[in-house]
């Protein structure tokens, strides 16, 4: 009781928390327009204002930006490098791939499917193309004949078009390029997660 109670009154402090961003955000925004209005060769206005609605947002809700949230997450993952495959994390959970990848979000409070076929429905497809750091690929399992999702990885970084992803394998946790000579044959699709898609991205 005393922990629902606990749980309710922090998700109210930060509801309220962001409703003073808010609110911060509409003033400066229409301070910014009056002032157009009133001197329109003033062009530097709007810049002023986006830099400080970021600046706000950074400090009083961090993970409202989605690269900050998707660093943490990358973060989280890379603590387990070189752990064993199913190794347990530390509530006792098994670590395949969809447990990896589900647990490290977890720690951030997004949570996802239990299994790799789960994540796959529960994601939004994009392109290979499109793909960024904090999206999910999906592949067959051993059989690269197979069209049904068995494996799921993280992307961890894009730099120079160059896909790198870390997930849990027969070989533990470990990150990986993509694409290569065993995975690139059983690539299925990538995936963003919703909650992702409803963050800011600003860099």
């Amino acid at each position: 009781m005393i922990n629902k109670l606990y749980n309710a009154l922090s998700a109210l402090t930060l509801l309220r928390r962001i409703r003073f961003s808010v609110l911060v955000i509409v003033f400066f925004i229409m301070s910014s327009v009056a002032t157009a209005f009133a001197n329109p060769t003033i062009i530097e206005v709007d810049d002023e204002v986006e830099n400080l609605i970021r600046v706000l947002i950074r400090e009083r809700h961090p993970f409202l930006i989605k690269e900050n949230l998707v660093d943490k997450v990358i973060e989280n993952g890379r603590q387990y490098l070189g752990r064993p495959y199913k190794f347990r994390n530390p509530k006792g959970d098994i670590m395949d791939c969809s447990g990896f990848v589900g647990y490290i979000y977890s720690l951030e409070g997004v949570k996802l499917p239990r299994t790799s076929r789960q994540m796959s429905s529960f994601t939004s497809r994009i392109s290979i193309n499109d793909v960024q750091k904090g999206d999910l690929l999906f592949f067959t399992g051993r059989s690269a004949s197979s069209k049904t999702v068995g494996h799921v990885t993280m992307v961890i970084d894009t730099t120079g078009g160059q896909i790198k992803m870390m997930h849990s394998s027969s070989r533990g946790i470990v990150i990986d390029s993509y694409p290569n000579s065993y995975y690139g044959k059983r690539f299925l699709h990538a995936g963003r997660i919703p909650e992702l898609e409803n963050l800011l991205s600003w860099n």
